[in-house]
Protein backbone atom coordinates (compact mmCIF):
# COMPACT_ATOMS: atom_id res chain seq x y z
CA UNK A 1 0.00 0.00 0.00
CA UNK A 2 1.61 3.72 -0.80
CA UNK A 3 2.47 5.80 1.81
CA UNK A 4 0.74 8.97 2.55
CA UNK A 5 1.52 11.83 3.10
CA UNK A 6 0.62 13.18 6.38
CA UNK A 7 -0.31 16.60 5.68
CA UNK A 8 -2.43 15.86 3.21
CA UNK A 9 -5.06 14.49 5.98
CA UNK A 10 -3.81 17.16 8.89
CA UNK A 11 -6.62 19.58 9.62
CA UNK A 12 -4.62 22.08 10.32
CA UNK A 13 -3.65 22.52 6.80
CA UNK A 14 -5.64 24.68 4.62
CA UNK A 15 -7.15 22.55 1.98
CA UNK A 16 -6.29 23.40 -1.25
CA UNK A 17 -8.46 26.11 -3.46
CA UNK A 18 -9.95 23.66 -5.84
CA UNK A 19 -11.35 21.52 -2.54
CA UNK A 20 -13.15 24.35 -0.79
CA UNK A 21 -16.71 25.46 -1.32
CA UNK A 22 -16.72 28.84 -3.57
CA UNK A 23 -19.40 31.46 -4.30
CA UNK A 24 -21.95 31.36 -5.62
CA UNK A 25 -23.52 28.64 -2.44
CA UNK A 26 -25.10 25.79 -3.38
CA UNK A 27 -28.76 27.59 -2.15
CA UNK A 28 -28.02 30.46 -5.16
CA UNK A 29 -27.11 27.95 -7.61
CA UNK A 30 -30.55 26.10 -6.91
CA UNK A 31 -32.12 29.29 -7.45
CA UNK A 32 -30.56 30.30 -10.41
CA UNK A 33 -30.88 26.72 -12.26
CA UNK A 34 -34.73 26.73 -11.01
CA UNK A 35 -35.15 29.74 -12.62
CA UNK A 36 -33.32 28.48 -16.33
CA UNK A 37 -35.92 25.87 -17.30
CA UNK A 38 -34.26 23.18 -18.98
CA UNK A 39 -37.17 21.78 -21.73
CA UNK A 40 -35.79 21.22 -25.57
CA UNK A 41 -38.36 18.68 -26.13
CA UNK A 42 -39.24 21.48 -29.06
CA UNK A 43 -35.94 20.48 -30.65
CA UNK A 44 -36.35 16.89 -30.49
CA UNK A 45 -37.32 16.71 -33.98
CA UNK A 46 -33.85 18.18 -34.65
CA UNK A 47 -32.29 14.76 -33.40
CA UNK A 48 -31.10 12.59 -37.27
CA UNK A 49 -29.41 9.73 -35.33
CA UNK A 50 -30.59 6.37 -34.96
CA UNK A 51 -32.15 6.24 -31.46
CA UNK A 52 -33.48 3.88 -29.15
CA UNK A 53 -34.95 5.25 -26.04
CA UNK A 54 -34.53 2.62 -22.94
CA UNK A 55 -36.42 2.89 -19.85
CA UNK A 56 -36.86 0.70 -17.21
CA UNK A 57 -41.08 0.08 -16.14
CA UNK A 58 -40.51 0.91 -12.88
CA UNK A 59 -38.18 3.95 -12.98
CA UNK A 60 -39.61 6.47 -11.22
CA UNK A 61 -37.03 8.99 -12.07
CA UNK A 62 -37.53 8.62 -15.71
CA UNK A 63 -39.72 5.93 -16.27
CA UNK A 64 -42.22 5.02 -19.80
CA UNK A 65 -43.88 8.15 -19.73
CA UNK A 66 -41.32 10.13 -20.49
CA UNK A 67 -39.96 7.72 -22.42
CA UNK A 68 -42.82 7.89 -24.67
CA UNK A 69 -42.52 11.70 -24.92
CA UNK A 70 -38.98 10.71 -26.10
CA UNK A 71 -39.73 8.80 -28.70
CA UNK A 72 -42.76 10.20 -29.65
CA UNK A 73 -40.86 13.65 -30.04
CA UNK A 74 -37.53 11.65 -32.18
CA UNK A 75 -38.04 11.02 -36.04
CA UNK A 76 -37.74 7.15 -36.30
CA UNK A 77 -36.95 6.93 -33.12
CA UNK A 78 -37.51 2.78 -31.43
CA UNK A 79 -39.22 2.46 -27.66
CA UNK A 80 -37.91 -0.39 -25.40
CA UNK A 81 -39.41 -0.54 -21.83
CA UNK A 82 -37.68 -3.20 -19.63
CA UNK A 83 -40.18 -4.87 -18.07
CA UNK A 84 -38.18 -5.90 -14.60
CA UNK A 85 -35.95 -2.66 -14.51
CA UNK A 86 -35.96 0.72 -12.89
CA UNK A 87 -33.54 3.11 -13.80
CA UNK A 88 -30.30 1.46 -13.83
CA UNK A 89 -31.67 -1.02 -16.85
CA UNK A 90 -27.56 -1.71 -17.50
CA UNK A 91 -27.20 -2.91 -14.91
CA UNK A 92 -30.64 -4.63 -13.45
CA UNK A 93 -31.14 -6.40 -17.02
CA UNK A 94 -28.18 -5.59 -18.93
CA UNK A 95 -28.85 -8.58 -21.70
CA UNK A 96 -32.02 -6.81 -22.68
CA UNK A 97 -30.24 -3.35 -22.50
CA UNK A 98 -27.37 -4.93 -24.78
CA UNK A 99 -30.32 -6.08 -27.34
CA UNK A 100 -32.05 -3.14 -27.59
CA UNK A 101 -29.08 -0.99 -28.39
CA UNK A 102 -27.49 -3.97 -30.77
CA UNK A 103 -30.66 -3.66 -32.99
CA UNK A 104 -30.44 -0.49 -33.79
CA UNK A 105 -27.02 -0.73 -35.60
CA UNK A 106 -26.93 -1.77 -38.96
CA UNK A 107 -26.35 -5.13 -39.76
CA UNK A 108 -22.91 -6.24 -40.02
CA UNK A 109 -22.70 -9.55 -42.54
Amino acid sequence: MPEVDPSATNPNEPSPSWASPTSPTSTELDQALASVPFDVRDRLGEITAPTVVIAGRHDFICGPRWAVLLRDGIPGARLTVLEHSGHFGHIERPAQFTRAITELLPNQS
